[in-house]
């Protein structure tokens, strides 16, 4: 039998919304290539992947014992598994995959859905990213709050550093954008090879450098005008004082990836680094946190 016509399985997690980004970064940088998420309502998200038959079982198992290890007194995910041929899965894939209009002025789509199938938009940007590959479709709310932030955001000829770049949609939307040169940084191997793919995809593979790790990659560099981030409320943490480091006085901050619920640590944190000024934009439960630092 041949690989195409192996059999595989479709699983279906209910992720609580807090948990969606660990349960997929753990997906994505320790079991499987890539993940699609779904809005699940009330406060869950739907976290969906193809595996092959054999290895579902194996896989899960890691899965649940990762979650409760992290999550101590959860109850297991609730799940959905079914059966899945892959040449079926490919025609379903092909179908189901859509553009995204995140905003009047910019598309996501996929490389084989025409612009011109998408009724009601005119706008100026129309960024090419297959889904499924890795985070960053235009799909999930904090993508769309970074990405409408950036747009209006990126004056011509600014810097830019993209933490935590996933499939590189923000970085890709800065180029677009009029920055001069954007440095994407990435801890998964894997969304570094997709960000280079997709930067080349996208034309934008002059003004981007992208490589392998955090913060750490920025600090000898010219102080950049913008950073953002789609991270983790924990990793934000961390990262907050590199953060502040390589971005020049008087310029900003855009970090999502967090929730309603993780605003008020934020704001302690900024406070505790000497920085007063921000504004927050909400989508859903979802925030963003865009920041002034100090001239």
């Amino acid at each position: 039998m041949t690989a195409i016509e192996s059999p595989l399985h479709f699983v279906r997690l209910i992720v609580p919304s807090d948990h969606s980004d660990i349960v997929s970064d753990y997906l994505i940088g320790d079991l499987i290539e890539g993940v699609e998420i779904r809005d699940g309502g009330k406060s869950k998200i739907e976290v969906c992947f193809y595996l092959p038959r054999t290895e579902t079982e194996n896989t899960l198992e890691k899965l649940d014992q990762y979650y409760s290890e992290f999550f101590p007194g959860e109850t297991q995910l609730e799940r959905e598994i079914a059966e899945y041929d892959q040449r079926d899965w490919q025609k379903e894939y092909l179908k189901s995959a859509r553009a995204v209009v995140v905003s009047e002025n910019i598309l996501v789509r996929p490389s084989w859905v025409p612009r011109t199938e998408v009724s009601g938009f005119s706008g100026d940007i129309v960024i090419i990213i297959d889904p499924g590959m890795a985070f960053g479709t235009g799909a999930h709310a904090t993508t769309q709050l970074a990405m409408v932030v950036v747009y209006n955001s990126i004056r011509s000829g600014e810097r830019v550093a993209d933490i935590g770049c996933g499939s590189l949609i923000l970085s890709i939307l800065a180029a677009m954008r009029g920055a001069s040169f954007v440095k994407a940084v990435d801890i998964d191997q894997l969304a570094v090879e997709i960000s280079a793919e997709n930067a080349r995809t996208n034309s934008v593979n002059d003004k981007i450098t992208i490589e392998r790790g955090s913060t750490d990659l920025l600090l000898d560099d010219e102080p950049y005008d913008i950073l953002v981030g789609n991270l983790l409320r924990e990793i934000i943490l961390v990262e907050l004082d590199n953060m502040i480091k390589v971005t020049r006085p008087g310029g900003r901050l855009l970090l999502t990836g967090l929730l309603e619920t993780d605003e008020e640590a934020l704001e302690e944190a900024l406070r505790a680094r000497g920085v007063s000024e921000w504004s927050i934009v909400h989508q859903d439960e979802w925030i963003l946190f865009d920041i002034v630092l100090p001239a």
